[in-house]
């Protein structure tokens, strides 16, 4: 336990499987998981261990003013299954994502001080 927080189960995302998954199982899984909730995502990708979603990561097209061109996407939500930790699960969606999409992945937040271009 960290700061008293209990994982509950251990996966490791090399035993699991990517797969595009339905609006309204990644609207399920997000409201259940994710401390924001859903929201309306282009792509949903979710890792599944033993036919169950264990992680979600979405990806929308960039919130840009008018006249701007959307060349990529950004990563919008990405979580696991609550009292779970999945190793490896980010770099495994994200890296199926780069693959099949082909699309460059930007995202700033100023507030945190991270910018990620791949």
């Amino acid at each position: 336990t960290i700061l008293g927080v209990s994982k509950d189960r251990q996966v490791y995302a090399r035993k699991c499987n990517v797969k595009e998954i339905s609006v309204k199982e990644c609207s399920a899984f997000l409201n259940k998981n994710h401390i924001q909730g859903s929201l309306s995502a282009s792509i949903n990708l979710g890792l599944t261990y033993n036919n169950q979603i264990v992680s979600i990561m979405t990806f929308n097209r960039p919130r840009l003013g008018i006249g701007h061109k959307h060349t990529g996407y950004e990563l919008s939500r990405f979580c696991n299954e609550i009292n779970s930790s999945v190793i490896g699960a980010a770099d495994k969606l994200l890296q199926y994502f780069i693959i099949e999409f082909k699309h460059i992945l930007l995202h700033n937040t100023l507030s945190f001080g991270v910018f990620l271009l791949i």
